[in-house]
């Protein structure tokens, strides 16, 4: 299994290091770097690739070989990019990428040449927005990889991109449109062999359909994201797949599973060093607990998060929902006030990101804080659950449009109205 990592590889790419012999230093780095990837031993890949850059760049200006040069060095950039993703923080992997689009776009003689190598950089930059928090620009990347891709064919880049444009729509709340091109990505990457970006899109799947009511279909297909992760050793889709199960157990009201799904993403994301899964996994701590009524457990989660998403630049993906989950732990440990300023805080972070779930559970929080008061203020909760009833009814996030109802039939009885006639939605068993 030592030979398999790539170590034979490593040992003689260090010989040539020491050698100066750049040229057969970068190849040797780059088998190791390739071998590490393969078996999803990442940190490994992750410095081959760093040191495979470093000996690249040692090696002389050849004027004539410089457009190959150029175009070498960009795949590289790719592939550290590839292996990076939930380490390092988007803001240095998009300074990556940009280095690489600079050196694609150098020639515009090559540009025909480069077409597909640059769609892959706009992918990746798309990707690096989403986990910045920043949906509608991903998106926008997106879309120009799709442009390319139905212009070459490439079976590979058109389901990408819709895999992702899937997730990028579930991260804002939109449930129907994400579950729909995370559904049709599914069997081309299959066909692909892509298998992380498989994992990655039938978890988001699972958490789709429980986000619309179809809790157990839900369920069932996070779990078999998370069973082909295991069997394939690939840590990321691991901690991936129990972040999306615990979502999906959100939606069925199981705080319990949740917990044991979001400490297991937590688990597994401290052993492959994957910093946005460890975030999401203390975040959807806190969340979990907070419903659980462990206040004291879900501030020590929430500063667990707080910390981990600062290593990493501060904005990241489903910020708007941590946002939104800070202001449920200040109502459930008995604080309206600060509840109510959090959430007031939360919907603007939501309505910058368009994230329609998240300002749906911010509103719903922030109409609870408002009727916990001395004296409670009962107009104003009702204006925010409309809010947050629009919000929600527009991604169709099923299970907490229920929660919303009931609160507000709970508000109504409390002024001694009748709660007016609605169509309540009651989620599966």
């Amino acid at each position: 299994f030592a030979g398999r990592l790539g170590e034979f590889d490593s040992i003689l790419a260090e010989h040539f290091l020491r050698a100066e012999d750049w040229e057969r230093a970068t190849h040797y780095l780059l088998r190791a770097a390739e071998g590490a990837a393969h078996l999803y031993a990442l940190a490994e890949a992750r410095s081959h690739y760093a040191r495979a850059l470093d000996a690249l760049a040692r090696l002389p200006d050849d004027p004539q070989e410089r457009a190959a040069g150029h175009r070498r060095r960009a795949e590289m950039l790719i592939h550290l990019v590839s292996v990076s993703f939930v380490a390092d923080s988007p803001e240095q992997n998009l300074a990556r990428m940009a280095e690489a689009e600079s050196l694609l776009t150098a020639d515009p003689a090559l540009a025909a040449e480069n077409a597909v190598l640059l769609a892959r950089v706009h992918y990746w930059m798309g990707r690096c927005h989403y986990y910045s928090n920043r949906p509608l620009q991903a998106i926008q990347y997106y879309r120009q990889v799709l442009a390319v891709a139905e212009q070459t064919g490439d079976p590979e880049l058109l389901a990408i991109p819709s895999a992702t444009m899937g997730r990028a729509l579930m991260g804002q709340g939109r449930f129907p449109q994400a579950r729909a091109l995370l559904a049709q990505a599914l069997d081309p990457l299959e066909r692909v062999g892509n298998l992380p970006e498989w994992v990655l899109t039938q978890a988001y799947f699972g958490g789709a359909l429980a986000a619309l009511g179809e809790v157990q279909a839900g369920l069932e297909a996070g779990q078999r994201a998370l069973e082909r992760a295991r069997a394939s050793h690939n840590l990321t889709g691991e901690s991936a797949s129990q972040i999306i199960l615990g979502f999906s157990y959100f939606h069925g009201g199981d705080y319990a599973a949740m917990l044991q799904a979001a400490r297991a993403a937590v688990q597994v994301a401290e052993q492959s060093g994957d910093r946005l899964y460890l975030y999401f996994g203390h975040g959807f701590c806190a969340w979990a607990q907070t419903h659980l009524g462990r206040a004291r457990d879900a501030i020590a989660s929430m500063n667990r998060c707080d910390e981990v998403g600062r290593s990493m630049g501060g904005r990241l993906l489903i910020g708007d929902w941590i946002a939104a989950i800070k202001a449920e732990i200040a109502r459930g440990a008995g604080l309206p006030v600060q509840a109510a300023a959090l959430a007031e805080r939360a919907v603007a972070v939501a309505r910058e990101a368009g994230g329609l779930f998240a300002e749906g559970m911010a509103q719903h929080t922030w109409a609870l804080a408002l009727a916990a008061l001395d004296p409670p203020r009962l107009d104003e909760a009702e204006i925010h659950l409309a809010a947050g009833l629009q919000a929600l009814e527009t991604g169709q996030s099923r299970p907490l449009i229920a929660r919303l109802h009931a609160t507000w039939a709970a508000l109504a009885r409390a002024r001694g109205d009748l709660p007016e006639p609605r169509e309540f939605f009651v989620p599966p068993a």
